[in-house]
């Protein structure tokens, strides 16, 4: 019985200073931060760069005759797909903060067709 009364305290006194640590981290992620929890510390410097950034006008360099045939969002940048006329797909990486190419992925006519299948899957 000794024994019962014993734990019963250790675990009475775990489950307070569990939740004064818990407390005090909130305590300490709102004022360190300056922001919202949950908010992504990391993306305020690509914020700033957006409120403060003027409007621009990129032109990418794409052979004659090609078509876009999407656009993707990814984390950091967008991915513009284009159709070449000799089957080819080109794949082009923009930073969407500051216009810049950051690459270009070519993609040959044997891979950019379907298996089993002369037409690609975005016109079927």
């Amino acid at each position: 019985m000794k024994a019962l009364k014993i734990l019963t305290a250790v675990m009475g006194v775990m489950i307070v200073i569990g939740f004064a640590v818990i407390v005090v981290e909130l305590i300490h992620r709102i004022q360190d931060s300056g922001q919202d929890p949950g908010q992504d510390p990391g993306r305020e410097r690509d914020r700033a760069v957006v409120r403060g950034a003027e409007p621009y006008a990129v032109s990418i360099d794409v052979p004659a005759d090609s078509r876009l045939a999407g656009i993707q969002a990814a984390d950091d940048h967008l991915a513009l797909t284009f159709r070449m006329p000799d089957g080819t797909t080109l794949i082009t990486l923009v930073d969407p903060l500051t216009g810049e190419e950051l690459g270009t992925i070519s993609v040959p006519v044997d891979y950019s067709q379907p298996a089993g299948g002369t037409e690609p899957l975005w016109e079927r």
